[in-house]
């Protein structure tokens, strides 16, 4: 392992960790050893109460001068007088008794509501911090929970028992009796004690032992990441300090699966879907929308990480009889969940409860007279908004001047509220992105045109560039390849960054980097989603039955499965792990 050489006094403890959380958990233990210093060896230096005499030396008060010397000042003063110019002169060295120091060291830790989040890597590096100085210092180390009723001490500081510490919690707060739980088991024993908690750790046990580590979160907006660790020692004062804890996907890591061994444990539901659904990810990327097998709209909810025991059940909505789902997302001002349904002459939009489950209000927009709207085989993303910031993606809601339009994939359709008429532009791609207020169009046959809304015509831009796929990125760039050729990779005001031709067979599921270019696709076996880009790919998803329906989510860093056994899935890069499975049709 290649630390900074700050860090090469805790190689030992860190080599369990992998580098990149070995350096970043290590720059909390190095200023945390500022505070609470070394702990003296029992066969190390150390100046305590004197003790007697202790030989002869060079340097001393003149009330410990040797006899032979006061007499030497008496008979040859003047060599007495060079003997002082040059240090000549023999003192009595003074013996001092060596400092008492503990044999034994344990950590004890408040693993109560107060300890959860950023407080826990503290406490994570005061483990690692307090094992390798207690053996250092030639003493054994012990640790424990102050809410484990059992009283049980570790010894090891291991994978395993880091996990068992970072998965500790309690809903109460430490009591006094906890603490003494445990010094009843010491004996005769006077070990060195540190407890590692809260401020409310501190005022429980303050009377009990000198040796506290406190932390607590900063609550400074500005510094999400900060904590304050106060060290109470045998020092008269407290040392404290302000930490900058570990970057966001550091800490998560460090907090919820340090070692990557967690693996999600598989779910099942009497839920079946639509063989022909795809998949969208909600605005906030916590949840996934897929169509079912009677045509309602199911929620899915992403777990946090692989270690959910248990993941909720999909929430289902119905839309009433006639109405067939095209489009799902949110308000841009609220967290109100929008459901757009399409009839033989309408488009319904559908504000959910909070559940999901049930329409509150809805709203109506009708198509031309004669006017006939084909059934939308996909679930397209919705954002509703106001003239004035417009939010638009392949389905949006201006205002009720302007209209409703959605692309279809195949085509894109402008249903204007009530007794407006119904545009219908032909010809056109899958795909139609936000990107500071403007909505791009991709015209399949002959042109790309990016306008912005609402329409100016000095904002058009028309590119001469004929395709038949197409992908959007969330930055705004998009990608265009015409029949097998190369991709081409264009920022949002139609400048060529880049090209790349894929593999025959590979679907791009998602772009990274256009520039670079860098992307993820789904293989043709359709059964590996790989990150494309840089010096190598990089394996997502090694799936051992074909994948049906596939989609990426570069801002979460998620891909999103279907395979064709009816098994949702749900892949995690910061976890580089799958965080759910859910087999859906199950009894």
């Amino acid at each position: 392992m290649d630390l900074p050489r700050a860090l090469l006094p805790w190689r030992q403890s860190l080599s369990i960790f992998p580098e990149d959380l070995a350096i970043a958990l290590g720059g909390v233990i190095d200023k945390l050893a500022l505070l609470i210093g070394p702990l003296v060896s029992p066969d190390g230096g150390g100046r305590g109460e004197p003790d007697g005499v202790d030989g002869v030396g060079r340097r001393g008060s003149f009330d410990r001068l040797l006899a032979t010397e006061w007499a030497l000042a008496e008979e040859a003063p003047l060599e007495f007088l060079r003997r002082v110019s040059t240090g000549e002169l023999s003192f009595l060295d003074i013996a001092h008794k060596k400092p008492a120091v503990a044999r034994q060291c344990v950590a004890l830790f408040d693993v109560g509501p107060d300890g959860r989040g950023g407080p826990r890597i503290v406490h994570l590096a005061a483990l690692i911090l307090l094992a390798q100085r207690a053996r250092d210092g030639g003493a054994s180390f012990s640790w424990g929970f102050l809410q484990d009723e059992s009283g049980e001490l570790v010894s090891d500081v291991n994978e395993e028992s880091v996990r068992k510490l970072l998965k500790a919690s309690s809903n109460r707060r430490m009591v006094i009796d906890d603490a003494m739980r445990f010094y009843q088991a010491f004996h005769e024993e006077e070990p060195e004690v540190w407890f590692v908690g809260s401020p409310s750790t501190t005022q429980v046990i303050s009377e009990i032992s000198p040796h506290r580590v406190e932390v607590e979160d900063s609550f400074d907006p500005d510094k999400p990441f900060d904590v304050i660790v106060n060290v109470f020692g045998n020092q008269k004062k407290p040392r404290s300090v302000r930490l900058e804890l570990p970057p966001k996907q550091e800490s998560v890591r460090l907090i919820r699966d340090p070692f990557q061994v967690a693996r999600v444990t598989p779910q099942k539901s009497k839920t079946s879907i639509d063989p022909r659904t795809n998949i969208v990810f909600c605005r906030t990327n916590r949840k996934l929308f897929l169509r079912g097998s009677e045509g309602e709209l199911l929620t899915i909810p992403i777990p946090n990480s692989p270690n959910a025991t248990e993941v909720p059940k999909p929430r289902v909505f119905r839309p009433p009889s006639g109405q067939w789902i095209v489009g799902v997302g949110r308000h841009q001002k609220s967290s109100t969940l929008v459901v757009a349904a399409q009839t033989d002459d309408a488009l319904v939009l559908h504000h959910l409860s909070k559940r999901g489950c049930t329409s509150m209000r809805h709203e109506q927009y009708r198509t031309l007279a004669g006017t006939s709207v084909p059934n939308a085989q996909y679930i397209l993303p919705v954002d509703v908004a106001s003239r004035e910031r417009p939010k638009l993606g392949t389905l949006f809601f201006v205002d009720d001047t302007s209209g409703f339009l959605y692309n279809e994939y195949d085509e894109v359709f402008s249903f204007m509220h009530e007794k407006h008429t119904a545009i219908v532009l032909s010809n056109t791609a899958r795909a139609a992105f936000e990107h500071d207020y403007h909505f791009c169009i991709l015209c399949r046959v002959s042109q790309t045109l990016m306008r912005s809304f609402p329409p100016k015509p000095r904002d058009d831009i028309f590119l001469n560039v004929p395709f038949d796929n197409a992908i959007v990125a969330p930055s705004g760039h998009f990608g265009l390849q015409r029949g097998n050729e190369a991709w081409i990779f264009m920022d949002a005001a139609g400048k060529r960054l880049s090209s790349k031709r894929i593999e025959d067979g590979h679907t791009l599921l998602a772009i990274v980097d256009a520039a670079q270019p860098c992307f993820v696709s789904l293989d043709e076996s359709r059964t590996r989603i790989v990150l494309v880009g840089g010096e190598r790919p990089e394996t997502w998803v090694n799936s051992p039955v074909p994948i049906r329906a596939a989609t990426a989510n570069v801002r979460a860093w998620l891909a999103a499965f279907i395979t064709e056994e009816n098994e949702l899935c749900v892949y995690s890069r910061e976890h580089n792990t799958l965080v759910l499975r859910l087999r859906l049709g199950e009894p």
